[in-house]
């Protein structure tokens, strides 16, 4: 969150400017991942106009920007090696299952058939890129609370070189994590259809 009640200068004696206005560089406002990348500019970030930053808003409160800022960040790139980690995200979901669930570690090429273990529960996953794959958690199977181990196979199943882990929350946990539960299992039931190649 980003509150902004004064703004006293736009732009340094450095870039030119003259008492903090003007100049040859605008003032640059926003946020990235913490770790350099992932940048995201405010709106008026780098202009002239940066000093509105206190009269409008996001929220409808003048001078105050909200972001959301806990979503999983994904390491760029993926690994070549025969054995290795996967990540998941989201890291977790309800133990109802439906949720889309996107996989990445190793490189996928394009003739990859990739299946995930949930724990004991395989799920045939779509491949979205040589970096990722999406899968959908078995709805319904789960029935158990906790971290779970999670296999992935880019073989069509005959072998699960790459592991990582999964947690399974409690249905009744967070109704944060059921109004995304519903968003995605609607949003899977109307795509189902249209993609023949994936299947839960």
């Amino acid at each position: 969150m980003f509150n902004y009640a004064h703004i006293n200068w736009t732009s340094s004696n450095t870039a030119g400017a003259l008492q903090g206005r003007g100049g040859l560089q605008s003032a640059i406002a926003g946020f990235n991942a913490g770790n350099g990348t992932g940048w995201t500019p405010l709106p008026y970030s780098g202009e002239g106009r940066v000093i509105k930053l206190k009269e409008f808003s996001n929220v409808g409160v003048p001078g105050r920007w909200l972001f959301r800022v806990d979503e999983e960040i994904i390491r760029g790139g993926c690994s070549n090696e025969s054995i290795g980690y996967l990540t998941t995200a989201p890291i977790a979901a309800t133990m109802i299952g439906g949720v889309y669930v996107n996989v990445s570690g190793p490189c996928l090429r394009g003739g990859d058939v990739v299946k995930v273990i949930f724990d004991e529960y395989q799920v045939d996953c779509v491949r979205l890129n040589m970096h990722r794959a999406q899968c959908v958690l078995p709805v319904n199977r789960m029935y158990k609370t906790g971290l779970v181990n999670v296999k992935m196979s880019r073989d069509g199943g005959q072998s699960y070189p790459y592991v990582g882990t999964f947690y399974l929350c409690e249905f009744t946990a967070s109704k944060i994590f059921f109004l995304h539960f519903l968003k995605d299992f609607i949003a899977y039931s109307q795509n189902r259809a249209g993609r023949s190649e994936f299947h839960a």
